[in-house]
């Protein structure tokens, strides 16, 4: 007959292959690539709703761009500013187009996206969020006092018109003159109350500022990626889990194995 395992090694590899299945459990919600016309994954703002690619016209601004929309967040505590329409900018970053946050001819600028995500049971994990932007004093007179506002929310009956729960909220600054390109990354985030189990998850861009808010005060967003992290304790107990097996198996490999049956 064929030699079985001892049954702590059936455990552990148990373990292993589910904490395999957990580390590839992780979902790519926003990313910065419009897949097959994704309404969630133009993180780039360089597509439109059908999924073709929008290149920057002379000026380069457009009013609208993929399933990104305006809209009126008001009611979140971490957004202090309406966001009336969406409009992309050229990057100075790659020439790329990217989003105009803040306010432009008049009009307050930022954009709103419903990621299509089902937000999943409270405890079962966090979010991740990256993104680059610059307070653009060349695109526009971006001060040391305006700042970018972001925010991850749900909605009672998943459009802009219902109730908002805010999930969480992040606020940066980047002082007048400085037109280089930063790199945000929030890992962990994301309270999710039993209220927002199922729901749509939204990502907002505004601007809020603490003194003045001038006309043409821009900052520029680009590249924005959302990730859902299964919990993390489950997550470290079965990577622990992974490696006490190699651990266990490197061990048995060193003497012989007599297993009767």
């Amino acid at each position: 007959m064929p030699h079985m395992k001892p049954p702590v090694l059936l455990l552990i590899s148990s373990s292993l292959a589910l904490a395999t299945a957990t580390l590839s459990a992780q979902t790519v919600i926003v990313d910065a690539d419009f897949r097959n016309g994704a309404y969630n994954s133009n993180g780039s703002f360089e597509f439109d709703g059908s999924g073709s690619q929008l290149l920057p016209p002379p000026p380069a601004i457009i009013d609208g761009f993929g399933f990104w929309t305006g809209g009126d967040p008001t009611s979140l505590p971490g957004i202090s500013r309406e966001v009336h329409q969406t409009r992309t900018w050229r990057s100075t970053a790659d020439d790329s187009l990217a989003a105009t946050i803040g306010r432009v001819d008049q009009q307050v600028n930022g954009a709103i996206l419903n990621t299509g995500y089902d937000v999943p049971f409270v405890g079962d994990g966090q979010f991740l969020l990256s993104f680059d932007w610059t307070g653009n004093s060349t695109a526009g007179g971006w001060e040391a006092d305006d700042d970018l506002e972001v925010a991850l929310f749900t909605s009672s009956n998943d459009s802009l018109s219902g109730t908002l729960t805010q999930l969480w909220a992040g606020r940066y600054f980047d002082g007048n003159g400085n037109n280089a390109f930063e790199s945000i990354r929030e890992d962990g985030i994301g309270s999710v109350p039993e209220a927002s189990v199922g729901k749509d998850l939204y990502i907002v861009f505004s601007a809020g500022l603490v003194g003045e808010f001038n006309n043409d005060e821009i900052a520029v967003v680009d590249n924005v990626k959302i990730v859902w992290i299964p919990e993390p304790g489950l997550y470290s107990l079965l990577l622990g889990a992974a490696g006490l097996t190699i651990v266990v198996r490197r061990r048995a490999s060193n003497r012989p194995h007599n297993f009767s049956v």
